[in-house]
């Protein structure tokens, strides 16, 4: 398998019970996490993990927002607080999904289709702005809003995937404060030290961590290799 190739989506192999990988791409499991946990690791974990390291380079400090806090931005929030960001702002539709974020340790959490939306978030980021801003949302409407929230340098990470294109409303301010438009998915685990730091990831996004177990804040449900097709139904 070539590095731009992924298993299950341009080369076959997603749902396969039996598949051959290269040495450098397994790992074995650590004590205490199970296969079913394990395995939303090298997504909803890795994915906002390299957004924000390798893909924004949040520094302690820096104030963030989150676009979208479903399984990847979810844990987004929890990652984006333990390198130190602060405030940490999430942004959602959805009621439950803000309350949720919250919970899993944002400073803020606003709603988009709010008129004081602007105004909320510029009082929660500082006059200047976010410093990075993360599209989980793959929606134009949210890129806007991004791109519109970013300080002086400030950074906006496409993660979302979506078949509309990226454009700039304001190119203007957009090159005159010098900011960036990255793109950004799962890194490929290809050292030992890449797992570590998702391990201990996966430990630190963990509502139970204090007690030495995993727990996951996201919708989490085990199901047989056979129901694959009802489960992507199920959402």
């Amino acid at each position: 398998m070539r590095a731009s190739e992924a298993r299950g989506v341009n080369i076959d192999g997603g749902w396969a019970e039996y598949t051959v990988a290269a040495a450098d791409a397994v790992v074995p499991l650590p004590p205490g996490i199970p296969f079913e946990q394990a395995c939303v690791i090298p997504d909803a974990v890795s994915t906002p993990w390299a957004a924000i390291t390798s893909g924004a380079n949040v520094r302690p400090a820096e104030a963030v927002a989150v676009w979208g806090v479903g399984g990847l931005g979810a844990h987004a929030v929890q990652l984006l607080r333990m390198v130190g960001a602060c405030p940490v702002i999430a942004v959602d539709p959805l009621p439950a999904a803000r309350e949720r974020a919250l919970r899993l340790g944002a400073d803020i959490a606003l709603d988009p289709a709010d008129p004081e939306f602007a105004t909320l978030l510029r009082a929660a980021a500082g006059t200047g702005g976010v410093a990075a801003a993360f599209d989980f949302a793959g929606v134009p409407a949210a890129r806007d809003q991004a791109l519109a929230a970013l300080a002086e340098y400030g950074r906006l990470v496409l993660v979302g995937l979506t078949d509309q294109p990226f454009t700039t409303q304001d190119s203007l301010w957009f090159c005159r404060f010098r900011q960036r438009a990255l793109a950004t998915t799962a890194p490929a685990p290809r050292t030992s030290s890449t797992w570590s730091a998702w391990w201990a990831c996966a430990v630190w996004t963990s509502p139970a961590r204090s007690a030495g177990s995993i727990g996951w804040p996201t919708r989490c449900r085990p199901w047989r290799l056979w129901d694959a097709r009802r489960a992507t139904r199920s959402g």
